[in-house]
Formats: C-alpha cells, structure tokens, sequence
C-alpha cells in the first residue's frame, strides 16, 4: 500500500461511503473495512483503487489486515473540510 493510500473504517455507512467516493474521485487508493464482502459489492466499492477488508473495528485481525503496510508516521485526520469551489 502506497505512502498516499488512505484507510476508512465504516465504510459500509452513510458517511463512509460518502467519504471512499470523494476520495476515490481524487484518484487515490484507499482500504476499506466492511461488515461482509457482500456489503463492498453491494456498494460497489470494488474495484478502481478500492481494496476492502471485511472484518468489524473490534477485532484486531480484521484491524492488523486493515493496516498492514500502511506506511508508520502518517498524519491521521478525523474530518478535513471539502475545498472551495
């Protein structure tokens, strides 16, 4: 996973799903978690530089596959603000 990639937990809901499009749009590769692969096809979320990990937040094998190398040190961000137009 490259040192841009970007990693969304809750991919599954109103907000993430939301947030893997808007990131998506920018071209970037992001990993997400989900409940079920069914959920990621279902969304659509495979595919172009989407790659899912189904697992729940609460179980660290699904979190130590959700992170596994992503490069250490990056800045994590909670909600950045969408530009101007």
């Amino acid at each position: 996973m490259a040192a841009e990639s970007i990693v969304i937990t809750g991919a599954g809901g109103w907000l993430g799903r939301n947030l893997v499009e808007a990131v998506v749009s920018e071209r970037r590769q992001v990993r997400l978690l989900v409940q079920s692969a069914d959920e990621a096809a279902v969304l659509g979320l495979t595919g172009r530089s989407v790659e899912p990990v189904v697992g729940d937040v609460r179980q660290p094998a699904a979190l130590e596959a959700l992170f596994a190398g992503v490069e250490p040190g990056a800045q994590p961000k909670m909600w950045t603000p969408l530009p101007e137009p």
